[in-house]
């Protein structure tokens, strides 16, 4: 995983891969200079683990990406389209405007959520959106 310069405190957690016939999604909260993304990815089938793959910060713009993959374990495993929960959350170390999450499978990259952080409103209650 890389992270861009000024984004502290990082951390990636994912779940077990288990069979379901849920969509993909992801909901962004930002609250201060902390945003937490609570997700769920679907892979092919249950042996894969979830891996952040780069969180990309443009200071300027205020915009955070993030972009979370998926890896084979390996093994035999049944055959069910599978979907992996994962939560992400860091602290920014300036302007936060808008954070893009999308989920990288193969050759494919997909926008899954796109939310408006205004700092101002965030400071005093969190804005939270998504899925």
């Amino acid at each position: 995983m890389r992270a861009a310069p000024g984004i502290e405190n990082t951390r990636f957690r994912a779940g077990d891969a288990e069979c379901t016939s849920r969509d993909e999604g992801a909901t962004v909260t930002c609250r201060g200079r902390t945003v937490r993304v609570s997700g769920a990815m679907i892979v092919p089938d249950p042996c894969h683990d979830s891996v952040l793959r780069t969180v990309e910060h443009d200071r300027e713009s205020g915009v955070l990406r993030i972009v979370v993959g998926a890896e084979p374990t390996g093994g035999f495993c049944v055959q069910c389209v599978a979907a992996i929960d994962y939560e992400f959350t860091a602290t920014l170390d300036g302007c936060l405007e808008r954070v893009v999450v999308c989920h990288e499978g193969g050759e494919e990259r997909r926008e899954i959520t796109t939310a408006a952080c205004n700092r101002s409103a965030s400071a005093s209650r969190p804005f939270i959106t998504g899925e």
